[in-house]
Formats: C-alpha cells, structure tokens, sequence
C-alpha cells in the first residue's frame, strides 16, 4: 500500500528549468488548486507539500506561493501566511482587478468620468443611478472615490 507522501509525489510534475515550480498534475480544483484525499478528507496539494516538508500549519496560517502559480508544490515556492498576508501579496503584485478590468464591473472608465462631469454641473445622483443601471450607493462611492480612485478630475463631456 502506497504512503501518502508516495502517492503525493506520483502527482507531481518535474520541475520547469524555467520557473522551477513542480506543478501538481493530479486533480485540479475549480480555484486551479491541486487537490487530494488524505484519510477521506480533501486537501489542497500545496498545502500537503508543505505539511511532509515542514509538518503541522499553524491554525489560521495559509500557505502562500511565491511564485503565484496556483497548482505548484515546490515547497521552496511556499510560504506560511495569513489571509492578510495573502490580500497584501496580490496587492504587491498586482493582481487585484480594479475598475472596468474587474470581471462583474458594470461600469468603464468613461462612464465613470461621464458620472463625475454630471454631477459636478448639478445632476442628481438617483438620475444617475437609473441611466447608468446601479444603486445609489454606487455613485455616492464614485463621487467620494471609495471607489474607481483613478482620474481625480472629472473630465468635460
């Protein structure tokens, strides 16, 4: 009977000569994670990686990849983290969708700019709302830049 640790390894790729990431080539989450049972228990590869290399994680500690390549299980790529660490991370790197690049977005930058121009000449913000098809707290957050923070100007129609 296979080890853990065996059929662990049996999954795995060998290391890219490029970005040296050993990817997991077992099943696949639908988040791009590697996953595996362990004792009729799904687990994340990543993390089993780390846990045969450095035992327990912490309770409420994750674990990051340096390399930012969700199926990788190169335990020099990872890292123990909190889910602040991780948010801190992606921010770092860049790769937190902001403004019209972000996938559920209803607005672009234009209609943005359009929202500040009319309310800086006296529109109402429910009128806005309505031609624009979102909530009235959307263009309160426009309008104080909670939101869509680029382009401090409001620009002329």
């Amino acid at each position: 009977m296979k080890t853990i640790k065996d059929r662990f390894e049996s999954k795995l790729s060998p290391k890219n000569p490029v970005t040296e990431c050993i990817e997991w080539i077992g099943c696949i989450s639908n988040l791009g994670y590697g996953q595996i049972k362990v004792d009729g228990k799904v687990v994340k590869a990543h993390r089993l990686a780390y846990e045969l290399k450095h035992g327990p994680i912490p309770d409420g500690m994750d674990v990051l990849h340096r390399c930012d390549n969700r199926p990788c299980c190169n335990e020099a790529h990872l890292f123990l983290g909190t889910q602040a660490d991780n948010i801190k991370d992606m921010v770092l790197k860049g790769r937190n969708p902001r403004g019209e690049s972000h996938g559920r977005s209803k607005l672009s930058q234009e209609d943005v700019d359009e929202i500040r121009f009319r309310l800086s000449v006296g529109e109402k913000q429910t009128d806005l709302a309505k031609d624009f098809g979102i909530h009235n707290s959307q263009i309160t957050r426009i309008k104080n830049r909670f939101t869509w923070k680029q382009n401090q100007q409001p620009q002329s129609k």
